[in-house]
């Protein structure tokens, strides 16, 4: 009797554990094909003929290069990118493993942008407890004209909203449960790419 018992909780465990794998893998993988659908094909023409492709050799790539070439002596005052420069120095930083090329470049920019997209749905859908919104929204988000061109080419924005979203869920009670160690070295990293978002940094440090 109690051997009886015993199995039928252990395959009460074993069917939630793969209902829970089962709850986690399909809404990324789901995530992972339409980014692959929508931003792979984009990804490696070199006129995408989206709006501020000039502005991605001129400001953003041309930045990359020169501080791969300043590199160690990096002059982070002159460059010609308008942005903060966490971005630009983040791809320079990978430059000896990729190169200097524009389309390896944008795929480790894709990377982030990915990132960005999954933990846009990770930290939805722990804060609505409801996976299904959390997907609906990501993938809104993934169709967003603003987010594809971040992801197809050499922009900021992703990035900077990758890291805007570390450090809400860092602050968030309801997603992260663990002291709040991490938030005063986290929160100023979104302003560290685009300017536009020190008011979160601010923020973030008054709360």
């Amino acid at each position: 009797m109690f051997a009886e018992r015993a199995l039928t909780k252990d395959v009460r465990i074993n069917i939630l554990g793969k209902r829970l794998i089962v709850r986690e893998f399909v809404p990324n993988a789901i995530l992972v094909l339409l980014f692959l659908i929508i931003v792979a094909p984009l990804l490696f023409k070199t006129d995408t003929g989206v709006s501020g492709s000039r502005d991605e050799i001129r400001y953003h790539y041309e930045t990359i290069l020169n501080f791969a070439h300043q590199f160690p002596a990096l002059d982070l005052r002159n460059y010609r990118s308008a942005s903060t420069p966490l971005y630009h120095l983040t791809l320079m930083l990978l430059t000896p493993l990729l190169g200097t090329g524009l389309i390896p470049l944008r795929l480790a920019s894709a990377v982030l942008s990915l990132m960005c997209l999954l933990t846009a749905y990770w930290y939805l859908s722990r804060r609505s407890r409801d996976p299904l919104k959390a997907l609906i929204f990501a993938s809104v988000l993934l169709m967003s004209p603003y987010f594809v061109r971040s992801a197809i080419m050499l922009f900021t924005d992703n990035m900077a909203f990758l890291l805007a979203l570390l450090s809400m869920m860092v602050l968030d009670d309801s997603v992260m449960r663990e002291p709040r160690m991490l938030a005063g070295k986290i929160n100023m990293l979104p302003a560290s790419i685009r300017g536009s978002l020190i008011t979160l940094s601010s923020r973030t440090i008054i709360r």
